[in-house]
């Protein structure tokens, strides 16, 4: 008898913790590759850039500068004030929190896979060229290997 209201007990904790989630209107491009919070804002990678300022209730696309052939945004990274993003098509920086891009200079041959921060510095990995450097917030890159 123990084990029967053990089990019932059970899933309906498990029943109960699946009813809190909830579609969220956007985010309709593809796969989730990257999540980050910044700036009390949800900020997503997917084939665009989206963002949330409720959190994840609403989206806006926000790729305002991103250019190129870029098909997923691979990685998102905060350090000091600036955002990184890196691409498919390189690397991009914000210094506004996501709402404008810039192109990081010598990246857009650059098939990017990964970005990380350790310090002060950023490092992406690519899948042809190894790895890359950042000393400057993801502004310019410099080739690792």
């Amino acid at each position: 008898m123990k084990s029967k209201s053990a089990i019932a007990f059970f899933f309906s904790i498990c029943l109960s913790s699946f009813a809190q989630w909830k579609p969220t209107n956007g985010l309709f491009s593809g796969e989730v590759h990257s999540v980050i919070v910044s700036n009390n804002e949800i900020i997503a990678g997917i084939k665009y850039i989206y963002k949330s300022a409720d959190s994840g209730k609403t989206w806006t696309v926000s790729n305002n500068g991103i250019s190129g052939a870029v098909t997923a945004i691979r990685g998102i990274v905060k350090i000091s004030t600036n955002l990184v993003a890196v691409t498919d098509a390189g690397a991009f920086y914000s210094t506004d929190n996501g709402n404008n891009w810039t192109a990081s200079a010598g990246t857009a041959s650059l098939n990017a896979w990964c970005v990380i921060s350790k310090g002060t510095n950023l490092f992406l990995s690519t899948s042809a060229n190894g790895v890359y450097r950042s000393t400057n917030n993801g502004v310019t890159w410099s080739a690792v290997n």
